[in-house]
């Protein structure tokens, strides 16, 4: 049966993928978290392949990239929503790294890895419709505060509309939710960094403190291949939970799917490889439990930080398992 059109209509402003963002300035900081309470997380969000039991998502690794990203151009390459004009947007992005592993003689062996981002904030209603109803990413409203000078990365932060603790009396209000803030308060503390020449090199420096940990999987020569590709395509496969709650009972899910996109950097502006110190502080909610869910603190120390300005293209998504 073919799938009927989509309806567009006034305020919608999901506009059709693939898109286009342009002098994307990113600052990314990599903190250490909880295997353990990153897979728990995992297992809801993205193991209920049920008629798939020889293919499971397994974390990767520990490590986890905080990135703050500012881009003054995200467009639709769609024709008749590249006409429509174009976004500007700021987010908070949280990335961990997930091996895709298939069952085999009682082991699990990873065929690749891939980006899953539980948590995500943006400053537009226009992104945040269109992520969530394109992609299905988890997106949330923010209130960012970055540096206005990227040669100086010394404090940046997000707050949101949530509750600290819930309970019958608990009132929704603006809480601080992340901050990162260079260590040290005098004007003698900078470090310096690292310029990287090109694409190719970020990704080798990435990947070098991103490699999996190999707990709970077996690498093979299927995945080194894989890995080797990614590499060469410079490519970011992303993998997230795409749902629509069912109108006549809430508690289910009238769509329920795992989804697959791709994303691709490009024309790289500058790299940096930040050597200063920084600390991550979080500030509980239980309406975005970040902590609680990676298996974080309420200060972490950053092991990596680097900042970097380049244009990337974000691919149509395609359903890779679904549910409903």
């Amino acid at each position: 049966m073919p799938l009927p059109n989509y309806a567009d209509y006034p305020g919608n402003l999901a506009y059709e993928q693939p898109f286009i963002m342009k002098q994307l300035q990113l600052y990314g900081f990599v903190i250490e978290g909880s295997v353990e309470d990153m897979q728990k997380m995992v297992d809801v969000r993205l193991n209920f392949m049920s008629d798939r039991p020889n293919t499971k998502y397994i974390v990767a690794s520990n490590k986890i990239v905080f990135a703050f990203t500012q881009s003054p151009f995200l467009q639709s390459l769609v024709p008749k929503f590249k006409e429509m004009g174009r976004f500007t947007e700021i987010t908070f992005c949280s990335y961990i790294f997930v091996a895709e592993c298939t069952l085999q003689d009682g082991e699990w062996w990873a065929q690749r890895i891939l980006f899953f981002i539980p948590y995500i904030l943006v400053n537009t209603p226009l992104t945040l419709i269109g992520g969530r109803e394109d992609y299905g990413f988890p997106k949330s409203m923010g209130d960012f505060v970055i540096p206005k000078d990227p040669g100086n990365v010394d404090f940046m932060q997000v707050s949101t509309m949530g509750m600290q603790h819930f309970s019958e009396d608990a009132v929704a209000g603006i809480q601080t939710f992340i901050t990162i803030s260079r260590d040290g308060d005098d004007g003698n503390t900078e470090k310096g960094h690292t310029i990287l020449s090109d694409m190719g090199e970020l990704f080798s420096a990435l990947r070098k403190f991103l490699t999996p940990s190999e707990e709970g999987f077996h690498v093979g020569l299927k995945f080194m291949a894989n890995e080797a590709e990614i590499l060469w395509k410079k490519q970011m496969s992303m993998v997230f939970m795409r749902q629509f709650r069912d109108i006549g009972d809430p508690s289910k899910a009238c769509y329920q799917a795992i989804i697959e996109s791709d994303g691709y950097p490009s024309n790289l502006q500058h790299a940096h490889i930040l050597h200063d110190d920084y600390t991550v502080t979080i500030n509980h909610m239980d309406t975005l439990p970040i902590d609680t869910d990676l298996g974080l603190s309420a200060s972490n120390k950053v092991i990596h930080a680097f900042s970097m300005m380049f244009d990337a293209n974000f691919d149509d998504g395609k359903e890779v398992y679904r549910a409903v």
